[in-house]
């Protein structure tokens, strides 16, 4: 139960960080928060991406994004026309949406392209961001892993304890000298 629950830990931890790692090769994740790809993408789901060369994009290809209006948000929309090759720009769209983004998405805003996604589990991971999520999914658990190992030790201690209490006495007591005597036939 205690490797099940660390296991679940570690994936769950990297999933909540693998968008601020800085590392640019990883699969990352994140959070879709609206619903302008669905019924592709549903909001609350995880994206997964990975890292790709700009240039090799093509029309219809979803791409994570850098928000124009606010750096750190994420966007994920469709490219639906290539506006210059020098520089490289595109144009997006939502799929739910009528209309193009108004901006021009530009390689260097580019996050990774999309992979797929899974339902619900972005919804579960923006409560974990929260302070009750983590301290309820990350925190408890790991506190019920460390009581459990705490107890494991206990129990142990509880054995070994009289044994190495006899053991540390026994050397205390004064004993007289002892001969051995060893013949050989």
């Amino acid at each position: 139960m205690a490797k099940f629950l660390g296991t679940i830990l570690i994936i769950l931890l990297f999933l909540i960080c693998s968008p601020l790692l800085p590392i640019k090769n990883l699969p990352r994740f994140f959070i879709v928060t609206s619903g302008s790809m669905e019924p592709l993408v549903k909001s609350g789901s995880l994206a997964l991406t990975k890292n790709i060369n700009p240039s090799s994009l093509k029309i219809g290809d979803i791409v994570a994004f850098s928000s124009p209006a606010n750096p750190e948000d994420t966007v994920l929309h469709r490219i639906s026309s290539i506006k210059s090759t020098t520089p490289l720009r595109f144009s997006t769209k939502g799929d739910n949406n009528q209309d193009e983004d108004t901006w021009d998405l530009v390689e260097g805003g580019i996050k990774g392209k999309y992979l797929f996604s899974l339902p619900y589990l972005g919804k579960i991971i923006a409560f974990i961001q929260t302070l009750f999520g983590f301290i309820l999914v990350i925190c408890l658990p790991a506190l019920i892993i460390v009581v459990n190992q705490i107890l494991k030790i206990n129990k142990t201690v509880k054995i070994l304890l009289p044994l190495l209490f006899i053991l540390f006495f026994s050397l205390l007591i004064p004993s007289k000298n002892i001969r051995a005597l060893y013949s050989s036939t």
